[in-house]
């Protein structure tokens, strides 16, 4: 009886190239963009974030937000929102 050798670099290359295809596949779709900010950006954004808030408090105490010119731009934009 003849038995013949069956080559293991055959056989097991190509379920080693489906598994990296796969795996390079999933890194693709797993990658995910980030943006990190320097200490100074952090503290000028805080910053930039506090002046706005102060206005806006400024404006609602001194009744900005009840004008009537106010009130009729929200109304005009909730009706334009509404009907799309």
């Amino acid at each position: 009886m003849d038995i013949t050798k069956i080559a293991q670099a055959q056989i097991l290359q190509e379920p080693l190239r489906v598994k990296q295809e796969k795996e390079r596949e999933e890194e693709k779709n797993t990658r995910e963009d980030s943006v990190s900010l320097s200490p100074e950006a952090m503290e000028r954004f805080k910053a930039d974030e506090i002046k706005r808030t102060e206005a806006i408090q400024q404006r609602i105490e001194s009744g900005f937000y009840f004008s009537k010119e106010v009130t009729e731009k929200v109304a005009d934009e909730m009706l334009r929102k509404l009907s799309q």
